[in-house]
């Protein structure tokens, strides 16, 4: 995996984090707290999670090809 494709990965995570707590707080201002909101907020949290995990992987990464 080159370093723009994981770049590319990274910012995907973040845009899917981001639409999804759109939509739950939409949702939740519509209809209140169902299992969609909760199902939503569940997985935008785990973009969120691997989006900053991946992050940390490409500073690891940046940081040994400059040594």
């Amino acid at each position: 995996m080159t370093t723009k494709q994981l770049l590319t990965y990274i910012f995907l995570k973040y845009a899917m984090f981001a639409a999804l707590i759109y939509v739950t707080i939409s949702s939740v201002q519509r209809d209140g707290w169902d299992f969609f909101p909760i199902l939503f907020v569940f997985l935008a949290t785990r973009d969120f999670v691997q989006g900053s995990r991946l992050v940390q992987v490409y500073y690891k990464i940046k940081k040994n090809y400059k040594v």
